[in-house]
């Protein structure tokens, strides 16, 4: 395989994939409250601090959901990148605001929103550090 499309799986791999999943399993085995497409097996007990629990799947996603956008768009213009991680960042608190509409399944929660934006800005910031956008790999 070429290695410019090995590189690409490697980031589609690293900053969407592995961030969904991650997000998804701490809902799985992690939360006791989940949905019910995520099954209804045991949880495991971590010691870990609630507010990681209950807001991180928000910084993972929201930060999947970024960088696959800023993947599939690679913009050049910093106004581009910055437009791209505004429209996620409102897709993010859009979600939350659903939740707090009672319009689906979820509850409204003002540090899911902090953790969302938080999750779009780390994405922007690797985003820049290894400036995905340019196709010199």
């Amino acid at each position: 395989m070429p290695r410019l499309f090995l590189n690409r799986l490697m980031r589609w791999t690293l900053m969407v994939l592995l961030p969904l999943l991650t997000g998804a399993g701490i809902y799985r085995f992690l939360r006791s409250k989940r949905p019910a497409i995520l099954g209804d097996g045991p949880v495991v007990e971590l010691p870990l601090p609630t507010l990681l629990l209950q807001s991180s799947p928000s910084l993972l996603w929201s930060f999947a959901l970024c960088s696959a956008l800023l993947l599939i768009w690679r913009p050049s213009a910093k106004w581009a990148v910055w437009a791209i991680v505004g429209g996620a960042v409102g897709v993010s608190l859009l979600f939350e605001v659903w939740q707090a509409a009672d319009f689906g399944i979820g509850t409204f929660d003002w540090k899911d929103c902090l953790f969302s934006v938080a999750g779009c800005l780390l994405s922007l910031l690797i985003f820049q550090k290894f400036k995905f956008h340019e196709d010199h790999d």
